[in-house]
């Protein structure tokens, strides 16, 4: 009888065990579908995202920082320690300038291209004192909504003075 109780403790430790464990593989395999589908709703067209890493990185880049994250029409590297741009670069022209894209429809919201860990976000602005600066401004990508929503990436954004931030900037 003993031997039978010692037998049935294992086979329930086994299957609750083992239906933990699927349970964590699902949640894992779930997170990392949407993470995917997330990227994909955020991945700039393969055409034309050469041509943009192109102008911008036409007369060269810094050499310091990791990785380069490519948008529309900025390149930045993403210090993940400080969660700020460590240098952002841009190629402007007129046309860029001239377009019709309007800021009113941006928010200021997480990269969906840093992991969350690494990610500044709003709260981090609330109360500090510091207004979220634009390294490359949004008043630079009037060409169209995705480059002007691209700048309001809080992996674009440092803290700045409100005063310095304000005024003859905008």
């Amino acid at each position: 009888m003993a031997a039978n109780v010692k037998v049935l403790g294992f086979v329930g430790g086994f299957v609750c065990g083992a239906a933990v464990s699927t349970g964590s593989c699902l949640t894992v395999i779930s997170l990392y579908r949407r993470r995917e589908a997330e990227e994909e709703t955020t991945t700039r067209t393969l055409d034309t995202l050469p041509e943009v890493q192109e102008e911008i990185a036409q007369f060269g880049l810094p050499v310091t920082g990791a990785e380069v994250r490519y948008y529309a029409n900025h390149a930045l590297s993403y210090d993940q320690a400080k969660r700020t741009p460590r240098w952002v670069a841009e190629h402007l022209t007129n046309h860029k300038l001239q377009g019709k894209a309007d800021r009113k429809h941006c928010k200021f919201r997480a990269d969906p291209a840093v992991p969350a860990c690494f990610s500044a976000v709003n709260k981090d602005y609330l109360g500090s004192g510091w207004s979220r600066g634009h390294m490359a401004p949004a008043g630079d990508n009037k060409q169209s909504e995705q480059s002007m929503a691209e700048t309001f990436y809080l992996s674009n954004i440092i803290p700045q003075n409100y005063e310095n931030n304000a005024g003859f900037w905008n």
